[in-house]
């Protein structure tokens, strides 16, 4: 049972950083921290935008994350009671960090061409 706690973990630590993100983000563009891209990085606009969107999906993701980490964990412990069962779990919610990249930068690019149109 304790390490299907673990997978709790990965949805706690992305809400931190999503709240640190939207309420401190990194004022200027850095390369120690924050929504680091070539793209988010183009200029202060872009950078502002890309870390207010970073702190909102990161929320969004660990409620999501949260939710199917539970319901994963209850079906594996029930239907197939596997030890490697919470490892695969916080696998595929660590993927899910990184497909929160595409959508970023999508949005990201939409907003430029948007930018540029004015």
């Amino acid at each position: 049972m304790k390490s299907y706690l673990l997978v709790l973990i990965i949805p706690i630590i992305t809400v931190i950083c999503g709240v640190v993100s939207l309420n401190r983000p990194p004022k200027e563009i850095n390369s120690l921290y924050g929504y680091r891209t070539a793209r988010s990085m183009r200029d202060k606009r872009s950078w502002d935008y890309a870390q207010s969107m970073l702190g909102e999906y990161f929320i969004y993701y660990a409620i999501a994350s949260f939710i199917a980490g539970l319901i994963l964990s209850v079906i594996c412990r029930i239907f197939l009671n596997r030890e490697y069962a919470p490892s695969v779990i916080m696998l595929i919610q660590t993927a899910g960090i990184f497909s929160l990249v595409f959508v970023i930068e999508s949005k990201l690019k939409k907003e430029h061409k948007r930018w540029d149109e004015k």
